[in-house]
């Protein structure tokens, strides 16, 4: 009987060093390519989230008003570090007729937009076409329409940090009508108003 002999070679299993460089480089290239549109992308949602919650706060103020019979205001703060933030309240006057305004802060952006990329600008477009960026609330009276009507059109704009499209949102007309825009229609919020 003959005896089965084992071979004296023995297979080597693995990579060299040169194929997982190889495959290190190409990852990164890879990665590499796709890191600023993942970003603009992110950048993007975040901003779109935000003005998703402008949309949401100024509606509330709307229907608060309403049903409270009572002015709200909705004011931009632009002073937020960390986190985009409006206030909104009551609206009351002093003895002397002077507005009083009692608002709580709402941060925007849910627990995604921890960044503080993501700035708020507001301001009114004055009749000749110009921003008005003294102006950083709107009001509602008891029926949910702007109290000022020269505050008209008034927009919130959403920097949403590098290569984001510019959002906003914009109070369009005296029925208090919202328009969401970007980009240009920012710049140029007469374009398609009603």
């Amino acid at each position: 009987m003959k005896r089965l002999s084992t071979s004296a070679k023995q297979s080597k299993a693995g990579f060299t060093l040169i194929e997982v460089l190889v495959v290190v480089v190409i990852a990164a290239v890879l990665a590499a390519i796709a890191a600023p549109s993942w970003f603009a992308f992110s950048s993007r949602q975040r901003a779109i989230a935000v003005r998703s919650d402008v949309v949401q706060t100024i509606r509330n103020a709307q229907q608060d008003a309403i049903q409270l019979r009572q002015a709200r205001r909705v004011e931009v703060v632009t002073t937020a570090v960390s986190k985009p933030t409006l206030r909104i309240g009551s609206l009351n006057f002093d003895a002397a007729g002077n507005p009083v305004f009692t608002g709580t802060p709402q941060e925007l952006g849910g627990e995604a937009n921890r960044s503080g990329q993501i700035r708020l600008e507001a301001y009114r477009v004055r009749p000749d076409g110009s921003k008005d960026t003294a102006v950083n609330n709107i009001a509602f009276n008891h029926q949910g329409l702007p109290t000022d009507r020269n505050s008209i059109p008034f927009v919130i704009v959403v920097n949403g940090g590098p290569g984001a499209i510019k959002q906003c949102v914009i109070v369009a007309n005296l029925l208090g009508s919202l328009k969401t825009a970007n980009n240009t229609e920012c710049d140029n919020p007469r374009v398609g108003l009603n």
